[in-house]
């Protein structure tokens, strides 16, 4: 999969998920609007949850190399990415400013 196969949702189709918890509605919902492409990791802390919607959707998970030493476990759904900015697709990047984790990013 290349980042251009990634579509872009709007905020307002609450694309963005926050949670660890997984449930069938959530997950019937989510699939409704055609699942999960990416994972892009914005701070390191809820990483074994990241990964655990990975595996449901099959989609990668993305985190900063300087932040890889951070992550506990092995996962075949975990893919690095290195310098400033990585294109999502074409229209979100993931932008590292650094911050209490050297990798934390924002999405733009």
């Amino acid at each position: 999969m290349s980042p251009e196969d990634i579509p872009y949702y709007e905020p307002s189709q609450e694309s963005l998920l926050c949670t660890s918890f997984v449930d069938e509605t959530t997950l019937d919902s989510i699939r409704k609007q055609g699942g999960i492409q990416a994972i892009a990791v914005t701070y390191p802390h809820e990483l074994y949850s990241y990964v655990k919607w990975a595996v449901i959707f099959n989609s990668p998970v993305y985190i900063h190399e300087r932040d890889k030493g951070l992550v506990a476990f092995d996962s075949e759904f975990i893919e690095t990415w290195k310098g400033e900015e990585f294109a999502l697709c074409t229209q979100i990047k993931s932008l590292r400013l650094g911050a209490r984790y050297d990798g934390a990013a924002v999405l733009h």
